[in-house]
């Protein structure tokens, strides 16, 4: 239907992952795992990178685990998708380490840095600090930069990606290195 629709992004399941649910503690609740019960990608997973790949379409991992995210990524491009985005793997849904980010970046894989992720309280932060450890750890042509706003408390989209720009140059990355993680490596991962 993606492919039908004119999009060019699927994302793996984000607050229904069986990940997210575990770190929101939802009693009773299970979410949508990646993997079987042999710690493989799952045959709908699988169903999933097939449709991906044969559409040419870019894949983002979602809310999955950092264990389910390092399976299914090589998995994806073993199977034929050729454009794979880790979604904010510094998110605390995610929680992902830079070694991690950096093993899936050296196998193609991007990496999402987006403005703001949610505290326990469920109040959104800024995570530029957060996030220029990570682009500084894992590099800038592997990275990424989005907004991921649209909460009350959050300013509107171009605002903020306004506001985490001016950030990134304040915090010494180069209008060159800011325009590949912005312009050039989104670009190249939609496809256009």
């Amino acid at each position: 239907a993606c492919a039908r629709a004119g999009g060019r992004v699927v994302w793996l399941p984000t607050f229904g992952a069986a990940h997210h649910v575990r770190q929101d503690t939802h009693p009773g609740a299970t979410g949508v795992g990646l993997l079987d019960a042999r710690g493989r990608a799952s045959r709908d997973l699988q169903a999933v990178f097939e449709v991906v790949a044969a559409h040419g379409l870019l894949l983002a991992t979602g809310h999955a685990s950092p264990a389910e995210t390092l399976v299914a990524v090589p998995e994806a491009f073993a199977r034929g998708v050729r454009r794979v985005l880790v979604t904010h793997p510094e998110n605390r849904m995610v929680a992902m380490s830079h070694d991690d980010q950096a093993m899936l970046a050296s196998q193609g894989a991007f990496l999402e840095r987006v403005y703001a992720q949610p505290g326990p309280d469920g109040h959104w932060a800024p995570n530029f600090a957060v996030n220029a450890d990570a682009i500084r750890a894992v590099g800038v042509a592997s990275t990424v930069i989005a907004s991921d706003l649209g909460q009350p408390e959050n300013p509107v989209w171009p605002d903020g990606l306004c506001q985490y720009l001016a950030w990134l140059r304040t915090a010494g990355f180069t209008d060159s290195e800011i325009d590949t993680m912005c312009r050039t490596n989104p670009a190249n991962l939609l496809g256009v």
